[in-house]
């Protein structure tokens, strides 16, 4: 209402620029994902900027490319966005992220996200892509906490923190820092509590942990959030099978499969499952259907070779453990020497 109120007032014997008035008003409107509207005022912004300022038009650019459904067409939004103003770090930042997210230009992205932060070294949003940058497209996972906890850093009091500590306890999570990580879940979930994509990732780490039954109880959390996720109810059959409560994790394993019935690594957790229960079966069966999804093969046709000797089907194990040992499982030579020959 104020920007409406200084566009119905403008006067145009003054220097300002209304243009810049239509570019903030297009920034609120895409905030407020009214998309259609903000890029009727981005264009506007640049029809009434008339080249006068060039920072301006390369921001109205650059709000156009993230409107873009098109990758191809947002790069040259972008490009031309560069071409009118080269140290817009706001430019360099967005291309860096579709050189990530959607043309996969690793190399590309981190030379742009380069540029951006040594321009706006302050900017923790430019700190955020570039940890996600390393975190899950190179894996140099202490840069990515290098970069995450800058971001923090820069804007100690942001909203967006719940997402940045929840990638910073992801990131420690794979090094293996566990302790670090469940702190920074903690402080993730006390910002952002009903995230389920935050809960489920707290709960496969407590889980790690040998705490089964706090992360029994925020992978519930996740599920009443979102019950529309398999990975949610996998893992939360892979946590009652660790505490041994064996009928309700074959309800989570087949509501996983309800949910996606080509999830080969459900079908594989019920295998094991039926395996601790000595119904050997069951076990081969939901094994097969692990099988046939191609589902980690190596292991799962070696437990499924276990189950068939069990039940004395010692040809058709070698069969699996065979094939098993040439997809390059060596260490079952033993097994196949003692069972095999």
């Amino acid at each position: 209402s104020d920007i409406d109120y200084y566009i119905k007032n403008f006067r145009a014997d003054t220097i300002s620029n209304l243009a810049e008035a239509y570019l903030n008003k297009a920034s609120i409107h895409y905030k407020l994902n009214d998309f259609h509207k903000a890029r009727e005022l981005y264009e506007q912004t640049i029809k009434e900027n008339n080249g006068k300022e060039k920072s301006i038009e390369s921001q109205a650019l650059v709000g156009l490319a993230n409107l873009s459904k098109l990758p191809k067409e947002a790069l040259n939004l972008l490009n031309k966005a560069l071409e009118i103003d080269n140290k817009s770090s706001l430019a360099y930042g967005a291309r860096g992220v579709l050189y990530i997210e959607d043309l996969g230009e690793t190399d590309l992205a981190y030379n742009d996200l380069k540029i951006a932060i040594r321009l706006n070294p302050y900017d923790p949003t430019l700190n955020f892509n570039m940890g996600q940058l390393f975190a899950n497209y190179t894996n140099d996972l202490d840069s990515a906490v290098f970069y995450f906890e800058k971001s923090i850093k820069l804007a100690p009091q942001s909203p967006n923190n719940g997402d940045i500590y929840m990638n910073l306890a992801v990131v420690k999570h794979r090094q293996g820092n566990l302790n670090s990580a469940l702190a920074d879940f903690k402080t993730a979930e006390s910002i952002n509590p009903e995230n389920d994509l935050l809960l489920y990732n707290y709960a496969m780490a407590l889980s790690d942990f040998g705490n089964e039954k706090e992360a029994l109880s925020k992978i519930n959390k996740a599920i009443n959030n979102n019950s529309k996720d398999a990975e949610y109810f996998n893992l939360k059959g892979s946590i009652l099978l660790g505490l041994s409560s064996f009928d309700e994790a074959e309800s989570a394993f087949k509501n996983a499969i309800r949910l996606y019935p080509k999830y080969g690594v459900a079908y594989y957790n019920l295998g094991c499952l039926f395996g601790e229960l000595n119904d050997h079966i069951q076990s081969i069966k939901y094994y097969d259907k692990a099988v046939n999804l191609n589902h980690d093969l190596e292991s799962t046709l070696v437990n499924r070779a276990l189950q068939k000797l069990k039940i004395n089907k010692i040809s058709d194990a070698c069969t699996d453990l065979r094939r098993a040992f040439k997809l390059g499982r060596t260490d079952i030579k033993p097994l196949m020497d003692k069972y095999c020959n």
